[in-house]
């Protein structure tokens, strides 16, 4: 991460950024499980939650997830990190 906010691991063109280009090195059309690693609180989780869903309606990943450390303050009962409508479609057209 930098000063620059596109190079942060939550801002949306910093993960199309990052997905396309493990696309290339993997030379595969799509990553089943896209995992952040780290939760960025100074992006908007709109933002990283709308990048994410648009990859997921594009067919570039199937499914993405956010590994939460223990001892943050996110309360999993708030459903921060809810499946979002376009996960839900892509399981429903897969069955």
């Amino acid at each position: 991460m930098g000063e620059d906010p596109n190079r942060r691991g939550g801002s949306r063109k910093w993960i199309v950024r990052e997905v396309e280009s493990s696309l290339r090195r993997l030379d595969t059309d799509y990553i089943d499980l896209y995992q952040m690693h780290r939760p960025d609180y100074e992006t908007d989780l709109g933002e990283t939650l709308s990048a994410l869903s648009d990859l997921v309606r594009a067919g570039k990943i199937r499914a993405f997830d956010e590994i939460v450390p223990p001892g943050t303050d996110l309360d999993p009962r708030d459903n921060y990190y809810a499946t979002p409508p376009a996960i839900a479609d892509a399981r429903l057209r897969r069955s």
